[in-house]
C-alpha cells in the first residue's frame, strides 16, 4: 500500500491507489462516492486483499486527482475515465480482466455506466446503495449538491476538521479510523496554513448534480454478475435504499439490505461491507 500510478484519462491524469493485496491475484477497484477518495476505503480494502490486488481511483477532481482544464463532472464522463483506469490496470500493470469492482453511491453508479458503454469491461461488481434514479432528470439543482455548497472548505488542522465531522452528522456515523482516514487523505496542505479539502464543496455539488444518467430501466441493458446492498434508511422519496431492491431486480442481482446501517454503510462497517463484497466476488 502506498504505490501510486498516474492515469491517462479523458479528464486529466487520475491517481490510482495500491490498496492491498498480491500482485498476482484477481484485482478488484473500489469505486469511491461522491466527495470521498479513494483512501477513505483502506479499511474495507484491507477484507478485499484477502484474495483480490486491490486499487481505488480518485475521481476526477476528487482525492489527488485534479480535474483537466474544461473538464466537466457529468457521470458519462466519468464512467469514460473509469474505463481508462480498466485498461491501464490489464495494460500497463498487467493485470488479468476483466477486473471486478467494488462500487459505493456514485461509484456504483459509474461502474453501471462504464458496463453499459463496454459491456465486459467488469467480470462482477458489488455495489453499495448505487445512485441510479428511477426516471431520468438530467444535470439539476438537488438537495445533496446545496449541503455540498455550504460544506466548509478549510480548517486550522487536520485535528479540527476530525473533531468536528466527528461531532456533526452525517459524517458522525463513519467508523472512527474510516473518518480518520478520509481526513488524513481528503485535505491537503493549504497555501497560507492549515488544511482544505482536495474535494471542494464546488466540485461536490458539481458532481452530484451529475446523477440521473443512468436510470432503472437503462439496467435491462447492463449484462454483469452483480450483488446490490443498501442500508435501511427509509426517510424520503430520494433515499437511495428504496430503489436498491428495484436496481437488483433490474440487474437480475442478488440483493442484501443493512438495517442497521446508512448510506454510509461501507464506512460506517468497513469489515462487515467488506467481508460481504469479499465473498460475492469470490463467487
Amino acid at each position: 500500500m502506498g504505490t501510486r500510478y498516474e492515469v491517462a484519462a479523458p479528464g486529466g491524469p487520475l491517481v490510482l491507489h495500491e490498496m492491498g493485496g498480491e500482485p498476482g491475484a484477481p484485482v478488484v477497484l473500489v469505486c469511491h462516492a461522491t466527495g470521498f477518495c479513494a483512501r477513505a476505503y483502506d479499511r474495507l480494502a484491507a477484507e478485499l486483499a484477502r484474495r483480490h490486488r486491490v486499487l481505488g481511483p480518485d475521481f476526477r477532481g476528487h482525492g489527488e486527482s485534479a480535474a483537466g482544464p474544461g473538464a466537466g463532472f457529468a457521470w458519462s464522463e466519468l464512467a469514460a475515465d473509469l474505463t481508462a483506469v480498466c485498461d491501464f490496470v490489464t495494460g500497463e500493470l498487467g493485470a488479468d480482466g476483466p477486473v471486478a469492482a467494488f462500487g459505493h453511491s456514485m461509484g456504483g453508479a459509474i461502474v453501471l455506466l462504464a458496463q453499459l458503454a463496454r459491456p465486459g469491461l467488469f467480470a462482477a461488481g458489488y455495489l453499495y446503495e448505487p445512485v441510479v434514479l428511477p426516471t431520468a432528470v438530467g444535470k439539476h439543482s438537488n438537495r445533496l449538491a446545496a449541503a455540498a455548497r455550504r460544506r466548509r472548505p478549510s480548517f486550522s488542522s487536520r485535528a479540527e476538521a476530525l473533531a468536528r465531522y466527528a461531532s456533526r452528522p452525517p459524517l458522525d456515523r463513519l467508523e472512527a479510523g474510516v473518518l480518520a482516514d478520509y481526513v488524513a487523505h481528503g485535505f491537503k496542505e493549504a497555501a497560507g496554513g492549515g488544511v482544505e479539502l482536495r474535494c471542494t464543496p464546488a466540485v461536490e455539488a458539481a458532481t452530484a448534480e451529475g446523477a440521473g444518467e443512468i436510470t432503472v430501466s437503462d439496467l435491462a441493458k447492463v449484462e454483469l454478475r452483480a450483488e446490490v446492498a443498501c442500508g435501511g434508511e427509509t426517510g424520503g422519496a430520494a433515499v437511495p435504499s428504496l430503489w436498491a431492491p428495484a436496481i437488483a431486480s433490474a440487474l437480475r442481482a442478488s440483493y442484501r439490505g443493512h438495517a442497521t446501517l446508512g448510506h454510509f454503510g461501507p464506512l460506517e462497517d468497513p469489515r462487515r461491507i467488506g467481508a460481504e463484497a469479499l465473498s460475492f466476488l469470490a463467487g
